[in-house]
């Protein structure tokens, strides 16, 4: 999973998020859960959260205030588990163990 925080003030967000997902598809990464956050909601007129976090689909959050992070919480929750899209071991680390465990076989 990725925690992907963007600046709720920046003008930029969608030119940052595409450069995100670009880097993401050069690693081969893409396939990997993203959930995007937006940060300093108390910068943002609060009857702008909820259209923001719809146009986004992102959690709204302040990290000077606190605002947010209980459902940035529940979100992370519903993502890695509820939806059993968590890994406990990256793919390299299953690759090289596997690799590891051919080895030893063939000595």
């Amino acid at each position: 999973l990725l925690v992907h925080v963007l600046d709720a003030t920046d003008p930029y967000n969608e030119l940052h998020d595409q450069v995100v997902r670009d880097v993401l598809e050069e690693l081969s990464l893409d396939t990997i859960p993203v959930l995007r956050v937006l940060n300093k909601a108390d910068l943002v007129p609060p009857e702008e959260h909820a259209i923001l976090a719809q146009r986004w689909d992102a959690t709204v959050v302040s990290a000077t205030t606190r605002a947010g992070l209980p459902e940035l919480m529940v979100e992370l929750e519903r993502v890695m588990w509820r939806e059993e899209r968590l890994e406990l071991k990256p793919s390299f680390r299953r690759d090289a163990e596997r690799w590891e465990e051919e080895g030893d076989e063939s000595d």
